[in-house]
Formats: structure tokens, sequence, C-alpha cells
């Protein structure tokens, strides 16, 4: 899934569209943060939201002749909300 690099609010609003409902984004504070996931990832964090970890799509295509999938894309060819698929069974949150 590295065809694009959507922020956390893009990926809630296709989440949102794919599952018919509303998901919404909803960080952390840095202690939640600790509590929730550990002390590498609290202390990694504030590096992907000033930094974030950048990747050479088009090199990667290139180099490996391997196209990458969008979110969009991905989720566009999942069977959310029915029976057959994984996540239409499952509660999220």
């Amino acid at each position: 899934l590295t065809g694009d690099a959507p922020t956390m609010e893009e990926t809630a609003a296709h989440l949102s569209r794919v599952l018919s409902r509303t998901v919404a984004f909803q960080p952390l504070q840095p202690d939640q943060m600790e509590r929730v996931y550990g002390r590498d990832p609290a202390l990694m964090s504030p590096w992907f939201k000033e930094t974030g970890a950048t990747v050479d799509r088009q090199e990667l295509l290139r180099q490996y002749g391997i196209p990458l999938t969008s979110l969009a894309d991905f989720l566009a060819t999942e069977p959310f909300g029915n029976e057959r698929s994984p996540a239409g069974s499952r509660s999220v949150g």
C-alpha cells in the first residue's frame, strides 16, 4: 500500500466512503500514545507527524516493476460490508 501517502484524516474519509458510516481520526496525546502503544511508538510519533516517512514510488516502480496500490484503489477492490468480507464481520473501534 505504498502507492500514496494519505493523511490520517484522508484515510478516515476513504474508510467512511467504503463502510458507509462515519470514521473519524482521533489523535492521541503523547501520554496516551505511550500507554496504548508503548514508549518507542510514542517517541517516533512526533517525527512521523513532522517529517513523515518518504518513499520514491516512481523509483520503486522503475527498479522492481511492481505497480503500487493507493489506499483508495485497495479499498475499492475489497468487499467491505458484506458477509464474505472479514472486515464486514468485525466491529471496528
